[in-house]
Formats: structure tokens, C-alpha cells, sequence
């Protein structure tokens, strides 16, 4: 049932470029989860402005887009990743989630309570699964983009 599907592997650098660990693939997938969930809430808002729709749904279309942006940030970022992404969305959905926490409590929506963190392990979860499924995607994996920035030499 599970043929092919790859969702940890861990092997040991041997080459100078072979890492584990990719930042660069995090902060994408971490970008695309808050640029789509203000897209999204943004688009919400101008639906609830210009129509006569009532609005005590709106809790629940919150919370769904806050967990849908974090599976795409999963996806994206495994898909960057092309290795680990149960890790690699693992963070994404923890970095997105404690910027949620963290958000709310600024702006005094809620306190810190077991409600509010327990919206952590749901976007924890979806963010690493959305790495799995990133990782796992049909298509062609396109090789990762360096700079090489050369000091010293004229330009």
C-alpha cells in the first residue's frame, strides 16, 4: 500500500554539498504559509465587507485557513527540500504556529492558555505532512539554486 512513499530517510553527509538540513527550503515554505493565510484572511474580509452574509462562521473558515496555509507551507517546503520532509514541514508548521500563538496574544485576541497551544500540534502535524506529500510529489525535482559570491576578485 505504502510502495514508494518516502517519508524519513537520514543518511550522513559524504559529499561537501550533501546536507541534511536545508534553512533556505524552511523560510519558503514558512513564506508561503503566512503570505497565503494573509491572502486568504484579506480575500475573507472584503467577502464579509461587501456581502450580507453573516458572520458568526467565521471562527471556523479562520481556523481552516490558518491550517490550510500551513499544509501548503509543508508542501512547498518539501518539494524544495526533495529529502526530509517530515522534518522540514515539521518546522514550518511549528514556526508557524508558535507566530500564531504569538500573534494572537499580542494583539490580546487570547492569553496564553491550553486552548491557544493546542492549536500548535495540529499545524505541527499538517505542516509535516504536507513535507511528506512535498517529498513525495509526481514530477520532475529541480536542482537546488547556489550564489557564489567570489571576494577579491574584480567584477
Amino acid at each position: 500500500m505504502f510502495k514508494g512513499l518516502t517519508l524519513l530517510t537520514w543518511s550522513t553527509p559524504t559529499a561537501k554539498n550533501n546536507k541534511n538540513f536545508f534553512p533556505g527550503a524552511v523560510l519558503t515554505g514558512l513564506a508561503t504559509a503566512v503570505g497565503t493565510g494573509v491572502a486568504a484572511v484579506i480575500a475573507l474580509s472584503v467577502y464579509v465587507l461587501l456581502s450580507t452574509a453573516p458572520g458568526h462562521h467565521l471562527s471556523l473558515v479562520i481556523t481552516l485557513i490558518t491550517f490550510g496555509s500551513a499544509l501548503l507551507g509543508g508542501i512547498v517546503c518539501g518539494m524544495l527540500a526533495n529529502k526530509h520532509g517530515l522534518v522540514h514541514g515539521g518546522v514550518v508548521g511549528g514556526v508557524y504556529g508558535f507566530l500564531y500563538v504569538a500573534m494572537n496574544v499580542y494583539w490580546g485576541v487570547f492569553a496564553v492558555e491550553a486552548a491557544l497551544l493546542q492549536k500548535i500540534l495540529p499545524l505541527l502535524a499538517l505542516g509535516s505532512l504536507g513535507g511528506v506529500v512535498g517529498v513525495n510529489l509526481p514530477g520532475k525535482k529541480k536542482p537546488r539554486r547556489t550564489i557564489k559570491i567570489r571576494l577579491g576578485e574584480p567584477s
